[in-house]
Parts: structure tokens; C-alpha cells; sequence
């Protein structure tokens, strides 16, 4: 600032994961500014699996109530809904054609079209949108997907799992199956805010008293570095591990 440059801060709200507050500081007037965004986030399957759903938030003040946990404005002003703002939105995406058999919108019409031979580009079919309700774009897939992995950056991947109800009924009828639990613990130096490395302390050791007989097991910490209790993938939970379990937990710091 000192040297009249921008300062610009952005930060995604911890209880609303897909509202995110940018600050702009040091702009000299008549100026633009350009903000460019780049998230990665884990899409919804619905329809039995079979359909992505990507979401774009575009309306704030009728879905954020600061009076309820939301965010209020710095400036103490009152909100307005947004369709009463001068302002358009212009929508582009590109979407990989692999394993995907139709894209469709239900919340604003769309045109499609083919920029490369295996990406799509889907954009509004109208001009001047106004930014009056979110962006809904479904995702047919020509097959069912059950996981999910997504390269956020270099050494680090997103990973889910969604057992499906088939996945559910065969380990009900297989009493024979091994139970695994594999724990992931945040030990980031962001848990040292308000106590939560001690919470997830309490909810491991929690975790652990609770964990079924004869399953197997494993603790993975992760901070500046991360440490699994066994080398092997999972351990057989006895009297020995659980001690080794709960000392580690014990000893859970952030960093």
C-alpha cells in the first residue's frame, strides 16, 4: 500500500462453503479491477447416480441471513435482492465429452456447442442474464459413477466414496466381512483456532471406544507432514493397538 499498489484479500466463509468474501483495498478511482477465481469442489450425484450437478451461486442476500450465522455487510448496509442490481452475468463452461450422454439446465436456457472435439461449451442461450437466481447445470453420464478424484494441485488429490445400496446389502449379508476404519485428522496449524484440534481429539477418542470387535483399523495425521499409526494399511483392533491408538491421539498437535 505504501508503494500504491493493490491489496486485494479473498476468503471463503467457513460455514457457507460456496460464499466466498473478497476485499479490495488501494483502487485508484475510474479504475477496474479484474478478480479471477479458481476453486476446486466436489460435485453432487443425483438420480441414482447417473446425473452431475453443478452449481453456481449467483443470488446472496435471499440465501446468506447474517442474523443467522450468515455474513453481514462491513459497511452496515441493508442487502437488496440482487435482480434489482444494474448489472449481467456471462456464463461459459467447458465440460470433457468423456462418459457424458447429455447436458441440460433447469434453471436457465443453454446453448451448447463444440469448441474442440472432445469438449463441450455450454453458455446462455439469452443475453443481458441477471444474477437472480443460482446456475444449475445437470451432467447426464452414460454410466453410473460411484467415486469421485480430483487433482487439486501437484501432491494432493480429493477423494470420495459413495457405497451405493448394493455395496450396503452385501456386507449386511456377509457376516463374515472385516470391518476397516481408516481415521484422517486435519492437524493443519488452522485447528489451532477455537480449540478444534482439541475436538477432534475428543472425537477420536470417541471413535476409538467405539470401533467394533475384531475390525481393523488405522490413524492418518496429516500438518507440515503426515504419519499413520501402522505402516500396514489397516491393523487388527486389540487391547495392544487401541493403547498405541489413543496415545497417538493424545499427542495430536497442530502445525
Amino acid at each position: 500500500l505504501q508503494r500504491s499498489h493493490g491489496a486485494y484479500l479473498l476468503e471463503q466463509d467457513e460455514i457457507s462453503q460456496d460464499n466466498f468474501i473478497i476485499n479490495i483495498g488501494a483502487l485508484p478511482p475510474g479504475k477496474e479491477c479484474h478478480i479471477h477465481i479458481s476453486y476446486v469442489s466436489e460435485l453432487d450425484l443425483v438420480q441414482n447416480r447417473n446425473r452431475i450437478r453443478f452449481v453456481i451461486p449467483t443470488t446472496i442476500a435471499p440465501r446468506y441471513n447474517p442474523d443467522k450465522g450468515g455474513i453481514s455487510s462491513p459497511a452496515g448496509t441493508t442487502s437488496k435482492y440482487v435482480q434489482t442490481a444494474p448489472y449481467t452475468i456471462e456464463f461459459h463452461c467447458r465440460v470433457e465429452k468423456a462418459n457424458v450422454s447429455r447436458i441440460s439446465s433447469t434453471s436457465h436456457p443453454i446453448q451448447i456447442g463444440v469448441c474442440q472435439e472432445n469438449v463441450y461449451v455450454v453458455e446462455f442461450a439469452q443475453q443481458n442474464t441477471h444474477l437472480d437466481r443460482d446456475i444449475l447445470v445437470d451432467i447426464e453420464l452414460v454410466d453410473n459413477r460411484s467415486n469421485t478424484i480430483v487433482a487439486v494441485e501437484s501432491g494432493a488429490v480429493m477423494a470420495s466414496f459413495i457405497p451405493t445400496e448394493e455395496d450396503c446389502q452385501r456386507v449386511m449379508n456377509n457376516v463374515a466381512m472385516t470391518n476397516e476404519f481408516i481415521f484422517v485428522v486435519d492437524c493443519s496449524g488452522s485447528m489451532a483456532d477455537e480449540n478444534k484440534i482439541g475436538l477432534a481429539r475428543e472425537a477420536m477418542l470417541l471413535f476409538l471406544k467405539s470401533l467394533p470387535v475384531d475390525c481393523h483399523f488405522n490413524i492418518i495425521r496429516f500438518g507440515s507432514n503426515h504419519e499413520a499409526l501402522f505402516t500396514e494399511i489397516t491393523a487388527i483392533y486389540n487391547e495392544q493397538n487401541a493403547q498405541k491408538a489413543e496415545q497417538l491421539t493424545s499427542q495430536l498437535r497442530a502445525d
